[in-house]
């Protein structure tokens, strides 16, 4: 739990970095592909020490090639989310809330040689059974976000993993409890192709 605090503070302050360095020569993230894909094995939810997990493949867009790296822009959306296997408990995917908000936060490394992009998903949202039968419901907001960490090679500019963290309170039915995500580390690709996606600095 101490480790996950931390690195949600560590978090909050790629915040800070990303808004203060506006004029930085680098101002733009330079997107080679308009629409991702990321496949989780697992994505997991932790409450009072049960965990849920299950397989999620998401699906997103960008609103264009060029994106100012300032803090707090609209990036773009996921579109579409889906379910695998569950290995502990189930999920149910809210589809009605979708597209949720995709957002640029800030991120960590020195320009121009980032290492990670540090974005917040809004809306995101599940309904939870745990493996013993009580069921939760979880929805992000701006102020509550679940948070994306894109690690990027500086190198090659490939994004080499995007994990999911986050702390999001339940619905009345879990009497509003806070609950951890995790989740493994996949290397998202351009939606329908095996391509990478690197994200450069212009």
């Amino acid at each position: 739990m101490r480790i996950f605090k931390l690195l949600l503070a560590a978090t909050g302050a790629t915040v800070v970095l990303g808004a203060l360095i506006p004029s930085a020569s680098a101002r733009n993230f330079s997107y080679e592909s308009q629409t991702f894909r990321a496949a989780y094995r697992e994505l997991n939810f932790i409450m009072l020490g049960v965990t849920s997990s299950c397989q999620v493949t998401l699906e997103g867009s960008l609103n264009g090639r060029t994106i100012p790296k300032t803090a707090g822009t609209l990036v773009g959306y996921i579109t579409a989310a889906s379910l695998g296997s569950c290995t502990r408990g189930t999920y149910t995917i809210l589809r009605e809330t979708l597209p949720w908000h995709y957002r640029i936060s800030g991120f960590t490394g020195r320009l121009p040689d980032i290492t990670s992009i540090i974005y917040h998903v809004a809306n995101f949202a599940l309904r939870i059974r745990e493996p013993g039968g009580l069921a939760c419901l979880i929805r992000s907001s701006i102020a509550e976000p679940v948070v994306h960490q894109a690690h990027r090679d500086p190198v090659t500019s490939s994004i080499t993993g995007l994990s999911t963290l986050g702390t999001i309170r339940t619905g009345a039915e879990c009497f509003g409890g806070a609950g951890e995500i995790t989740s493994d580390n996949p290397t998202p690709t351009a939606l329908n192709s095996s391509a990478g996606f690197p994200v450069r600095l212009i």
